[in-house]
């Protein structure tokens, strides 16, 4: 035994996370439904870039090194 801990997500940090993916999913389903109008796609896919940013930084801690 190395007395080093493994951390968890705590339930707060789970629920973010499963917040951020279901953004992700969502922006990425009214990008294709939207790929006709290119002004609307700009901002869609501007706010994908936030939410898959945000995701990454939330699940970042528990990705294997």
């Amino acid at each position: 035994m190395t007395g080093l801990a493994h951390t968890y997500p705590t339930s707060g940090e789970v629920q973010a996370i499963d917040r951020a993916q279901r953004d992700v999913q969502r922006l990425e389903k009214r990008a294709v439904e939207y790929a006709r109008e290119p002004d609307t796609v700009a901002g869609i896919n501007e706010e994908l870039r936030h939410a898959r940013a945000r995701l990454e930084r939330l699940v970042a801690p528990w990705r294997p090194t």
